[in-house]
């Protein structure tokens, strides 16, 4: 009997690990969003991939956003939603986020003005990985400015 429970032991030992990445599981995400265009003046949807380990997908640097996910699992367990703002159309953009994070399967949505602050931090870091925000302290990138703000 004390055979069987060893070669069990050792079964469950060895297969533990089969399948799922050292970070918990696969990361495959699909997020979309909008922004504001400037060739049809209106707010239009966007939507961007991303896989980790190894990184890749249409986010301009897989590699950067799949190490903030680790540095940041509110991007992809955000707390549930206290509050929020009325905004408008795009303003402030709406985030939607689904697939499987670390194994785990999610679907959400947020936007920088949702409550707790670290929903809200959720969506802002979002929408700097997907290239439509700067970190703190940059610059905006082109192109992301509503109407009536910037040069147009």
């Amino acid at each position: 009997m004390a055979k069987l429970w060893v070669c069990v032991a050792l079964a469950a030992f060895a297969t533990a690990g089969c399948g799922v990445k050292q970070d918990g599981g696969e990361t495959r995400l699909t997020i979309e969003t909008e922004r504001w265009d400037e060739a049809v003046y209106e707010v239009v949807d966007v939507a961007f991939e991303l896989q980790c380990d190894p990184a890749g997908g249409t986010v301009p640097d897989p590699e950067q956003v799949c190490a903030t996910l680790k540095a940041h699992p509110e991007m992809t367990d955000p707390p549930e939603l206290t509050g929020t703002c009325a905004g408008s159309d795009g303003i402030p953009p709406n985030v939607t986020v689904r697939g499987l994070a670390r194994g785990r399967q999610i679907h959400f949505g947020v936007r920088g003005c949702d409550l707790p602050a670290p929903r809200g931090n959720a969506a802002e870091l979002w929408l700097v990985a997907v290239g439509l925000r700067s970190p703190v302290g940059s610059p905006e990138p082109p192109g992301v400015e509503p109407p009536g703000v910037g040069g147009g």
